[in-house]
């Protein structure tokens, strides 16, 4: 995304508004458009009188809905609108008013960042190159956010060391590997443990070793903790396959889930090429029968309007409720990690769900049908796998950006008032993350400066911003960790090099307190 400033000749009646939107993308040519702003974060709308033959140049990016651009006659009737397949990258372009246009009509996306380059928008009578006249830069307060927040380790650096070096041994000292022989590349794992087993689902690439979605298959394996060096794999779907009356023509993320009071089923979730459009698919698992379900396809609920959880699908329940969103059009990043919320009796489970840049909450009581929650109201450079943890009335966020910032951004969201908080830098190279409770602390496992390292970020329930990451370890190449709780052991599996998923025991280190003893001991 690029931020927006904007040169126009003075002469021209303007009105321009920040993280507002006029929504073009509900509208065919033809019909009436509603022209009142609808709150639309990273967005900017600008309104320009104009006349047939007017030539704008203009250089931006916007989504489906809102549209780049469009023209209204007198009447607000649409006479033209931006193609979609302008939307999904930067454009540079000039467009022409066409006959009886009376309003010239802008959406753009921008980014949180102020170093980025502005994107603009021309006006020019006869000559694309006429004279400007007036120049008005971006105007999103950046203030009103903080700024980049560098956590500092809360307890003394010996004490930190030692934390980090016991992190490395960890990862350095795995249980085993759930890749098998023929898994040429490996990513981005979930597990469940159960009665001393583990079941885990991933994808993988058997035809070459590199990440290609056209390549992929959705993998479903289970093995005993004691004896991880005998895997039962099973393929849950591959290039390839007919599904629903399609072809799948690509796979992406493959996580397996559960409920809290079913030891018994489980549910694996993958992400699916039908055709031309993405879906949300799932087969479902019974350990006691050992059989596994058709593949079906989850669904996706905004409000009253529920659709199959789909690329199309999830736009048009948007659309039809009014929300406005990035432009989005491949894989749907579903995160792994669940945490429960009981409303009005029923108990729900939520995630993050990451489609591009639209990163946002979700919710499901029955891990099939998932409903909107809410999106960040603030700009942001939001990227693929937003983390989300729920402790009460509180959903914790955590969501990597664009490689473009060195940053993360840890916010909150709360759940009765619907009110984001303040978000809070966090250093991080731009890897998934995940949240984990340990001893009635809220933590998370991040990537702090690169894939080979990985950090325990405290999350400061009390004071968002005194969160500080306490441990950091050096890794080999490893990255995308997901973690559980069984029984009160932790065990976490990461991916290193694509190319294993090791399985190991985690703890978060307290040296703290012995390094506080020694002090004591040493009269320091």
């Amino acid at each position: 995304m690029i931020a927006l400033g904007f040169l126009i000749s003075v002469r021209i009646n303007y009105r321009i508004c920040q993280n507002k939107s006029i929504q073009l993308g509900k509208y065919s040519i033809g019909q009436t458009v509603d022209i009142t702003p609808q709150t639309t974060a990273n967005c900017r709308y600008i309104m320009l009188s104009c006349k047939d033959g007017d030539r704008f140049k203009l250089t931006g990016m916007s989504g489906n809905n809102p549209r780049l651009y469009g023209f209204l006659d007198a009447n607000n009737v649409l006479l033209d609108i931006a193609d979609l397949s302008t939307q999904l990258s930067i454009t540079t372009s000039v467009v022409t008013a066409p006959k009886n246009a009376a309003t010239a009509v802008f959406n753009f996306q921008f980014p949180t960042t102020t170093d980025l380059p502005y994107s603009g928008i021309a006006f020019a009578d006869s000559d694309i190159n006429s004279t400007v006249l007036a120049t008005q830069s971006s105007a999103v307060d950046y203030n009103k956010y903080p700024k980049p927040q560098c956590p500092q380790l809360s307890e003394d650096y010996m004490a930190s060391f030692v934390g980090g070096q016991i992190v490395s041994n960890m990862f350095a000292n795995p249980l085993g590997d759930l890749a098998i022989s023929t898994d040429l590349m490996a990513h981005c794992s979930s597990f469940r443990i159960i009665n001393e087993n583990i079941y885990a689902a991933f994808y993988v690439n058997k035809q070459a070793a590199v990440e290609n979605p056209a390549q992929h298959t959705a993998v479903f394996r289970r093995a005993s903790l004691s004896n991880l060096s005998s895997i039962t794999n099973v393929e849950l779907c591959t290039i390839g396959d007919s599904v629903l009356g399609q072809t799948v023509n690509a796979i992406y993320d493959t996580v397996i889930l559960k409920k809290d009071d079913d030891n018994d089923n489980l549910y694996l979730l993958f992400t699916a090429m039908l055709g031309t459009d993405y879906y949300l698919l799932y087969r479902k698992y019974t350990i006691s029968t050992d059989t596994l379900s058709d593949i079906s396809k989850c669904q996706f609920t905004v409000n009253t309007t529920t659709n199959d959880f789909s690329i199309s699908g999830m736009k048009q329940a948007l659309d039809a409720n009014s929300i406005s969103y990035p432009a989005f059009s491949t894989d749907i990043s579903f995160m792994q990690q669940l945490s429960t919320r009981v409303e009005n009796g029923v108990t729900y489970y939520y995630t993050g769900i990451g489609v591009l840049d639209f990163c946002f909450i979700a919710k499901s009581s029955d891990l099939l049908n998932w409903v909107f929650v809410s999106q960040p109201d603030f700009p942001t450079t939001s990227k693929y796998e937003p983390a989300v943890y729920v402790l009460g009335d509180v959903a914790y966020y955590l969501c990597r950006q664009d490689a473009s910032s060195s940053y993360a951004f840890l916010t909150t969201y709360n759940l009765v008032t619907h009110v984001w908080a303040t978000p809070i830098n966090i250093p991080d190279c731009q890897s998934r993350s995940v949240f984990f409770v340990n001893s009635g602390a809220l933590y998370a496992l991040h990537a702090p400066k690169d894939r080979n390292h990985i950090a325990i970020l405290h999350i400061n329930t009390t004071n968002l911003d005194q969160s500080a990451d306490i441990d950091v370890g050096d890794v080999d190449n490893m990255f995308y960790p997901f973690i559980q709780d069984d029984n009160g052991q932790l065990y976490v599996t990461i991916t290193q090099a694509r190319k294993h998923i090791w399985l190991c025991k985690f703890w978060v280190p307290d040296t703290r307190v012995s390094i506080a003893k020694l002090k004591q001991v040493l009269g320091s």
